[in-house]
C-alpha cells in the first residue's frame, strides 16, 4: 500500500500527434487504476514517450525506492 508507480505512455513517432497520444495513453491508464481499482492518484506519476510504440508501461517501486526517469 505504500508503493509508488510510474506510467509511461508511448506512441509510434510516425503517428500524427504522437506526443499527445502517448500522454493520453498514460492518463487513461492512471484513470483506470484510480477509478476502477481504487489506487490513490498521488502515488502514480505519469510520463510520455512519443517514440516508444503503442503501449503504456507501468513501473512499480516499493516504499522508499525511486521509479525510473
Amino acid at each position: 500500500p505504500q508503493s509508488t508507480a510510474s506510467i509511461i505512455g508511448s506512441a509510434d513517432a510516425a503517428e500524427r500527434g504522437a506526443e499527445a497520444l502517448a500522454a493520453k495513453r498514460a492518463e487513461n491508464t492512471r484513470s483506470y487504476l484510480t477509478k476502477d481499482k481504487g489506487i490513490d492518484a498521488s502515488r502514480i506519476q505519469v510520463k510520455s514517450n512519443p517514440a516508444g510504440g503503442s503501449k503504456a508501461d507501468l513501473w512499480q517501486a516499493p516504499a522508499g525506492a525511486t521509479v525510473p526517469q
